[in-house]
């Protein structure tokens, strides 16, 4: 009984028993792990899509890329392979998670262990960064933390947000909060070597095509739908999410080469007109949540990017300075437009600041402000945003009151 007492191998932690000196058996268990402790909850052999409770969206690849480096972020669900994930396990418990479109495994950036590192795809490398754990968020729970090996801490929607196209990074475990709860959600499709299947029908659509983006511009619908790549006579087609870019990269050729071309919707599918609104003048931060696409131009001469929140209104975001010489503005379409801010003070200058993960902070008084996306933790201060918008004055910073609000 003694020599059990002294080492005892359990799952995967290790039990020692402390004796007490009179030689009594003091049955006093303490545990040091050795590996996932966590139930482990996937069949190999499956394809899931994993799907984000607090916000009814799925992981997805930017772009349906298949680059190296690729980010995540989450976006409506439409079981697109993009969407599909399979669980490769390692000899000691943990998984590498492989997007079927890619076939690249989810890594952290740059092997970051850093807090709000961006999670991207890349070649399987066998590194920690690659490795992840699945931890039940509660014992009656279906969703599960999902943990870096290497850093060992927990994806998670970048500040929490609710909107298309907010990345996937990584934050400290938050006492198994929302915005770190994933659900694992089987697919009817077994693994097996894929099988090509046959694009989507177009001659039902004949010549019902509508223009919706010019060559470089972002894709804006629901979903995935059939694309018209090229010009009116020579052009390829190709399912594709929203999101994606209209180039050649996104389409896999260049069908009119030296042409400028347009990416084109089957008009039954065609999203309504979008009624663009101003949200910032040249140079100034944008304000909303997650990442828009943004029209950046003046009169007339516009382009339009997939930007994050708290992006400059500038030729440098942009790319380019599409109206030369012209006071520009940047604009979103009405139905992703942010909603009219209410904000609440939550520091004074010089304290630190309380926030889940990262969020949208203004900061200075009395009709001066600068807005900044900032970290929890971070300063209240000039040397945090840059610049004192208030010289003289005692200054205060403030979120927008939804920020404020999970909805728990």
């Amino acid at each position: 009984m003694r020599h059990l007492a002294n080492f005892l191998l359990l799952f995967t932690g290790i039990i020692f028993f402390s004796l007490s000196a009179n030689g009594q058996d003091n049955w006093d268990p303490y545990i040091v792990v050795c590996g996932p402790t966590s139930f482990q909850p996937v069949d190999e052999k499956s394809i899931y899509i994993i799907t984000i409770p607090l916000t009814n969206k799925a992981l997805d690849v930017y772009g349906q890329s298949k680059e190296s480096n690729a980010p995540i972020h989450q976006w409506d669900r439409h079981n697109g392979r993009s969407q599909q994930f399979r669980f490769e396990k390692t000899e000691d418990g943990y998984y590498f998670i492989r997007n079927v479109n890619s076939n690249l495994v989810l890594d952290i950036h740059g092997r970051s262990e850093e807090e709000n590192a961006k999670v991207v795809q890349n070649n399987k490398n066998g590194g920690y960064s690659q490795q992840f754990e699945l931890i039940s968020t509660t014992p009656d729970s279906d969703t599960y933390l999902i943990r870096n090996r290497n850093s060992d801490k927990a994806l998670g929607i970048y500040g929490g947000s609710r909107g298309n196209g907010t990345k996937i990074a990584q934050f400290s475990n938050y006492g198994m909060e929302k915005p770190q709860a994933f659900r694992l959600e089987k697919l009817s499709i077994r693994h097996r070597p894929l099988v090509k299947v046959s694009p989507r029908p177009i001659e039902p659509c004949g010549e019902r095509w509508k223009t919706i983006a010019s060559e470089r511009e972002i894709l804006q619908f629901k979903g995935s739908q059939m694309i018209r790549y090229g010009t009116d006579k020579r052009y390829v087609t190709k399912e594709v999410g929203a999101g994606t870019r209209c180039d050649n990269a996104a389409f896999g050729k260049d069908p009119a080469p030296g042409v400028r071309k347009k990416c084109s919707i089957c008009e039954e599918h065609a999203p309504p007109p979008c009624t663009w609104k101003e949200i910032a003048a040249e140079n100034q931060n944008m304000q909303f949540s997650g990442y828009k696409v943004i029209r950046y131009g003046a009169n007339g001469k516009y382009v339009t990017k997939l930007v994050p929140a708290g992006s400059r209104c500038s030729n440098a975001v942009f790319g380019s300075d599409p109206a030369r010489g012209t006071r520009k503005t940047c604009s979103i379409c009405e139905e992703d437009a942010p909603f009219s801010c209410t904000w609440k003070e939550i520091a004074d200058e010089n304290q630190s600041l309380q926030l889940y993960g990262s969020q949208m902070v203004r900061y200075g008084a009395n009709g001066r402000y600068v807005t900044k996306v900032v970290y929890d933790g971070e300063r209240c201060s000039n040397a945090t945003f840059g610049k004192d918008p208030a010289p003289g004055v005692r200054k205060k910073c403030s979120i927008c009151e939804e920020n404020d609000s999970w909805d728990w």
